[in-house]
């Protein structure tokens, strides 16, 4: 526990002037409001981050444990970041590429992407939330290629010039988004047209125009659908996910969105045969 600690602490420090971020305001961390770390057998040698903090397994030490520990780390900022709704709120494989690229940076060849795309029938970047995960990791033949896949993602990315700054951005811009929608509904709830509160952890965007008198939520100039992007299962909700439309305000500065690297051709254009 106090190697843990130790890591922990050293990381958050590094990563806050690597970022440029305060502790408070952008991560609402102090001395008061410390992050919780704990440790749980049944993890083993895993771990998970989220916006209270970090759990990690016992079954890791020395560099190993260290790299975990970073990893997690960055999911919690990540989910500190977009605020009450969480990380659900991202796409699984960009979250686990941030983390990827900022703790262990580990990468795959293109002979390993062509792999994961025939063995798992999707591209990593069509890995949108945990249930498609569940779907890697059952058809990878080599699951230790998982999270370089959805680095490579990042790699091309800077090949376009975009920068770290412009990922965490990208959660930031999710926040942005859905406190617009709340504006939305709170105004809805004040006229009477709808009777739910609004609910910090829930979404109150919707791309139906009958939810509000105003219609459908909109964000520079989009639909902001409710819903999440999933490629097997399509939501027949109008609009972009809000990460969707994050990341195209992000990355569309570097004449790249999301419909560039979402299926196969598009995947195979630019990560794969574009760097």
């Amino acid at each position: 526990m106090q190697e843990i600690a130790r890591v922990a602490q050293n990381t958050l420090n590094v990563d806050l002037a690597a970022y440029s971020w305060n502790a408070w305001s952008d991560l609402k961390v102090d001395y008061a409001n410390p992050l919780e770390v704990c440790v749980i057998a049944s993890e083993g040698s895993n771990g998970a981050g989220n916006d209270l903090g970090f759990v990690v397994g016992p079954n890791r030490s020395g560099s190993n444990l260290d790299n975990l520990v970073k990893h997690e780390l960055k999911h919690t900022y990540q989910s500190r970041l977009i605020g009450p709704t969480g990380l659900n709120d991202s796409h699984t494989w960009f979250a686990e590429a941030v983390a990827t690229a900022l703790s262990t940076n580990e990468t795959v060849s293109d002979t390993q992407l062509n792999a994961f795309i025939s063995q798992v029938s999707i591209t990593p970047t069509q890995v949108t939330h945990d249930g498609l995960q569940d779907i890697v990791m059952m058809r990878l033949s080599d699951g230790s290629t998982e999270y370089g896949s959805y680095n490579m993602v990042l790699r091309y990315l800077q090949t376009q010039g975009a920068s770290i700054q412009d990922f965490w951005e990208v959660f930031k811009v999710i926040n942005q988004i859905e406190q617009s929608c709340k504006v939305n509904h709170q105004a809805a709830a004040v006229n009477g047209e709808v009777v739910n509160p609004v609910d910090p952890q829930s979404t109150s965007c919707t791309g139906y125009a009958s939810t509000y008198s105003s219609g459908e939520t909109m964000w520079n100039g989009e639909i902001i659908s409710g819903s999440m992007d999933d490629p097997l299962a399509p939501s027949p909700e109008p609009g972009k996910s809000k990460f969707h439309v994050a990341f195209d305000y992000v990355m569309g500065s570097y004449g790249v969105t999301y419909d560039n690297i979402d299926d196969e051709t598009a995947f195979r254009n630019t990560v794969i045969n574009g760097m």
